[in-house]
């Protein structure tokens, strides 16, 4: 693919992410040391975009599996930042011991997501700024998911399904310790 076709590609998926009504996170945060990638800007957004929706439980799991990180630096106007486009799958869980078992208590099911990243080029401490967050109707999906992605997000396979929501109940298991 030749960079011009490329570029008109990154281009599409910024403004039709601006025309869907991207949603941005109202919290406003950087997320420090993230060791140079955006991982823990995508954790953290998950949880600010349902930690408020579930009540019960009070250890937090996310789960979830890249399907495309797509570098969008070019339409950045911020100098000095790369522009991160992720394409995930993601699950989101409240938990609590039950009868002395870690036991989900309610949460999202593995859903489709859109994060947008900024990332410091040359930080050291690898400092992002989340962007936006999008859960995306299937119109979207098929509109801003790239080509070979949208058959994985509009039908999630429950060996994916299990796989992150295993993801999930071990990152909220290594939250605490059992009493």
């Amino acid at each position: 693919m030749n960079k011009l076709a490329k570029l008109s590609g990154i281009i599409l998926v910024v403004f039709m992410l601006s025309a869907c009504g991207l949603k941005k996170i109202e919290k406003n945060f950087v997320v420090e040391n993230a060791g140079g990638t955006v991982t823990k800007a995508l954790i953290q957004s998950i949880i600010l975009k349902n930690a408020e929706k579930y009540e019960s439980g009070d250890i937090e799991g996310v789960g979830y599996e890249v399907l495309l990180s797509k570098d969008a630096t070019n339409e950045y106007q911020d100098e000095g930042k790369a522009l991160i486009i992720n394409y995930v799958l993601a699950s989101y869980g409240k938990y609590a011991y039950v009868d002395g078992e870690l036991t989900r208590l309610e949460g999202s099911d593995v859903v489709p997501i859109i994060v947008t990243v900024a990332k410091g080029i040359g930080d050291a401490k690898g400092n992002c700024d989340l962007l936006n967050y999008l859960e995306p109707t299937d119109k979207e999906i098929i509109k801003l998911f790239p080509e070979d992605s949208v058959e994985k997000a509009l039908n999630i396979s429950d060996a994916i399904k299990e796989k992150i929501l295993t993801k999930e109940y071990k990152d909220a298991l290594s939250k605490t310790t059992k009493e």
